[in-house]
């Protein structure tokens, strides 16, 4: 996860190309989306699992 983070740098310059040597991104945005969709996948499959919980569901 903390490479996510590393990935979304924007930087120019020598320390810029070392973060862009090892990202599998073409952007920082697509870095960025990716870990949205994650974030946002388990905030809606806890959700869920917490109304199932309430009402029961198995």
């Amino acid at each position: 996860m903390s490479d996510h983070y590393y990935y979304m740098s924007m930087k120019y310059g020598p320390s810029g190309e070392v973060h862009n040597y090892f990202n599998p991104f073409n952007s920082a945005f697509t870095a960025f989306k990716a870990i949205e969709d994650v974030v946002v996948g388990i905030t809606c499959a806890l959700a869920n699992a917490r109304k199932d919980r309430f009402y029961g569901i198995k």
